[in-house]
């Protein structure tokens, strides 16, 4: 009874690592494509996260995969919707400022989420958090002075936009532990492709940019 609990927070430590490990990758990728815009990249990577993980919930749910889906009810809904808008948000802001900098913005995610569990779950806060939370705020408004001659404010100011999406997301998902919110995920997608696909000027690839 006692390893359990130290079992799982390690699974969550090393998804934890393996989700930052493929958002820094991501953003790089992002750099590599040649041709296609933001929107277009989106239609791509809305259509595979929906395809991907409805494809998980066949074989995890078996014939109960849209059963699942129907289950999710209200903070499901609100899940997908943060995670969706957050993937197209994170996507122009690689667009609109560098790598390095969209990262150091959703590092925030964590600050924003314990601040918004303490005041919608009334999770306590501790202190070094908030301690973290105030020096964040002068490094972040550093970057945005730093920004403003040059032109990329408008990235961060996305690149924040995501960091809060995602934190609701969080929250969203620990409110709602007493149901799989895992196909929330899958509903994201859609919510991304549904606005992507009405966005982007055409679906016409080059064999690089599928690729990636």
């Amino acid at each position: 009874l006692m390893v359990e609990p130290r079992r799982q927070t390690g699974i969550g430590v090393a998804a934890g690592i393996g989700a930052g490990l493929c958002l820094g990758s991501g953003g790089i990728a992002l750099r590599l494509v040649e041709s296609a815009d933001g929107w277009q990249i989106l239609t791509v990577r809305g259509a595979a996260l929906a395809a991907t993980i409805f494809l998980w919930l066949g074989f995890h749910c078996r014939t109960r995969a849209l059963w699942a889906v129907v289950a999710l009810g209200a903070r499901g809904a609100t899940a997908a919707f943060a995670i969706g808008i957050t993937a197209i948000l994170y996507v122009f802001a690689i667009l609109n400022t560098t790598v390095a900098n969209t990262v150091v913005i959703l590092s925030l995610s964590p600050l924003i989420t314990a601040t918004l569990a303490w005041l919608m779950l009334g999770e306590k806060v501790a202190t070094t958090t908030l301690g973290s939370i105030a020096v964040a705020i002068l490094g972040v408004a550093n970057m945005f002075m730093d920004s403003l001659g040059g032109g990329g404010s408008l990235g961060l100011l996305i690149a924040l936009g995501a960091a809060i999406r995602f934190a609701i997301f969080v929250v969203t998902l620990r409110a709602g532990r007493d149901i799989d919110l895992v196909p929330a995920i899958d509903l994201s997608g859609l919510v991304t492709l549904s606005v992507a696909a009405v966005m982007a000027p055409d679906l016409d690839y080059s064999r690089n940019d599928l690729g990636i």
